[in-house]
């Protein structure tokens, strides 16, 4: 039995550019036939925040409205971050594996480079995903590509084919393995859905990355 799980979803609560809540994408996910959902709001780090664990705590709150609801859809949510660091905004890392409380006990990473972020989560555990490594934006000064420092590379549905053939070159390039996800800000009015068949359930966010880090999973990108 293969389990189809969402691997980019934000949320309402949490993240200002998406306009759906928490049960609304789990609520929807269920009639899509998907097994689970992985919360993924964004999480900017670089600034020296005054309040650091009412940042990540406001980061965290879709997650936990959808983990409040899960048994309610027979829906597994799984918590995970996007994590932006300044000043490089719009070159984005999903991280896989860390529970919430994690980032409430490292508030030093405000202070850190984009490199050594990376470097501190993957070292406590993490599965990293380069999210959408080739997307453009007027916001976005330059794309920027760390594949020593990075675990795996995103195919993502709300990017085009060219964007996501570059993001296919660049895996294979540097040996590392393709995840897939929605990039889903809108819940049911998602009109095109990626995700990750895995070979088994995970059942917590320590598991889920295991079975990222074994490729115990297939794609769906159609």
């Amino acid at each position: 039995m293969k389990y189809l799980f969402e691997t980019h979803c934000h949320t309402s609560e949490s993240s200002g550019c998406a306009s759906e809540t928490a049960e609304s994408a789990v609520k929807y996910y269920k009639e899509m036939g998907y097994a689970g959902l992985v919360i993924t709001d964004h999480l900017g780090i670089g600034g020296k925040k005054d309040h650091w664990v009412t940042h990540c705590k406001n980061q965290q709150a879709g997650y936990l409205n959808g983990k409040a609801v899960s048994a309610k859809y027979g829906m597994t949510v799984l918590y995970a971050a996007e994590i932006t660091v300044g000043p490089h905004w719009g070159n984005d890392f999903l991280v896989f594996g860390l529970e919430p409380q994690w980032y409430w006990e490292h508030p030093e990473l405000d202070d850190m480079s984009l490199n050594d972020v990376l470097k501190t989560v993957r070292e406590a555990g993490a599965f990293v995903s380069h999210a959408h490594p080739f997307r453009e934006a007027n916001y976005i000064r330059s794309i920027v590509l760390l594949p020593r420092l990075v675990d795996g590379v995103e195919l993502n549905a709300n990017r085009d084919d060219f964007v996501n053939e570059r993001a296919e070159e660049y895996a294979r390039a540097y040996g590392l393995p393709l995840t897939a996800g929605s990039d889903n800000h809108v819940a049911h009015r998602q009109s095109r859905l990626f995700g990750v068949y895995f070979d088994e359930l995970p059942t917590d966010e320590q598991q889920l990355a295991k079975l990222l880090f074994d490729q115990k999973y297939t794609l769906k990108t159609e």
